[in-house]
């Protein structure tokens, strides 16, 4: 409950705040610094790690994608369930195949380490690299104006 009153927390700061408006340098370490918080506040178990993980991973990919892609989520029905069916193997395969390939690391610089990338693709990967070449986006059509 301490992790999502922090989270919630953080939030409310944040939510009136454009990701642009600050380097990525900062956005960076303001990330590990939050992550390091939270691990503070709770050091047991698996969790953590992955919550840590996951939310660097996120905030890099979420910074980089809004930065250099700016993918429109817009989408027809189908092309969403494909969107979400594509998105989701991919992270639950990214899942399973990194465990293995990461094991030579520490236990928790492991766990950190597959979940950043784990969201590094939810939120970099995925719009760029497979939706948008894939076409599963609206396609916008510019109507002339005289």
């Amino acid at each position: 409950m301490a992790i999502g009153l922090v989270l919630l927390f953080v939030y409310s700061q944040m939510a009136g705040k454009r990701w642009s408006s600050f380097s990525l340098r900062a956005i960076i370490v303001g990330s590990v610094l939050f992550a390091a918080i939270l691990y503070l506040i709770h050091p047991a178990g698996d969790g953590p790690p992955m919550t840590i993980g996951f939310l660097l991973g996120v905030v890099l990919g979420y910074t980089l994608e809004s930065r250099h892609v700016q993918f429109r989520e817009e989408a027809t029905a189908v092309q969403n369930v494909i969107k979400s069916s594509l998105g989701l193997a991919v992270l639950f395969l990214l899942r399973i195949a990194l465990k293995p390939v990461l094991n030579w690391l520490p236990a928790d610089l492991a766990i950190i380490v597959r979940y950043g990338l784990m969201g590094f693709w939810a939120c970099f990967g995925a719009p760029p690299f497979v939706f948008m070449r894939v076409g599963l986006y609206r396609k916008t059509t510019l109507t002339p104006t005289l």
